[in-house]
């Protein structure tokens, strides 16, 4: 029970990793299936170029998600509304440093101790658009600080850039949801 309670308000331990964190955040933006991580070539016929540099190849084929069992839909609502507030209110712990107008956010800061005298690691993990959710992501800053502070701007510029790339888009303006 005390480890429950503790990692109910993010004071325990626990150990992931950075894709372990980002499925968990496709998982609540997709409705509650466990996607499978895929990887991307560079080279190919049917590469496309990003920016200009290396060409990436998409892989196509891939499991398709698994519906987590005993996931109620009142739950992943409320989750969902969290990770939201998180970044689009104003007592949000991201409202200041990942909240972006163009497209609604919706992710977790978090700041993991390391201990023995060393800067915590700063996490960001989240997805987006919030409302129509496209990409799920994972930012981790080995020793660098605050969540919120550090890798959070980091989760809002590479949203921004997927923005700019036209891999998502537009959210609706906030006065509309």
């Amino acid at each position: 029970p005390g480890d429950t309670l503790g990692l109910a308000i993010g004071q325990s331990s626990l150990k992931v990793t950075p894709l372990q964190m980002a499925r968990l955040m496709a998982v609540i933006a997709n409705g509650g299936s466990l996607v499978t991580p895929h990887l991307a070539t560079t080279s190919g016929p049917t590469s496309i170029e990003t920016d200009g540099s290396t060409p990436v190849r998409p892989v196509f084929a891939h499991p398709e998600p698994q519906p987590i069992p005993g996931l109620h839909p009142a739950t992943l609502a409320a989750i969902r509304e969290g990770l939201y507030n998180v970044v689009n209110d104003s007592h949000g712990t991201a409202y200041k440093t990942v909240r972006l107008k163009e497209v609604a956010i919706a992710g977790k800061t978090g700041t993991a101790e390391v201990g023995g005298n060393r800067p915590d690691h700063a996490w960001f993990a989240g997805y987006a658009p919030a409302d129509h959710p496209r990409v799920a992501f994972a930012v981790v800053i080995e020793h660098g600080g605050s969540g919120g502070k550090v890798a959070g701007p980091i989760a809002r510029d590479y949203v921004k850039a997927l923005l700019d790339t036209g891999l998502i888009t537009p959210s609706a303006p906030l006065a509309e949801r």
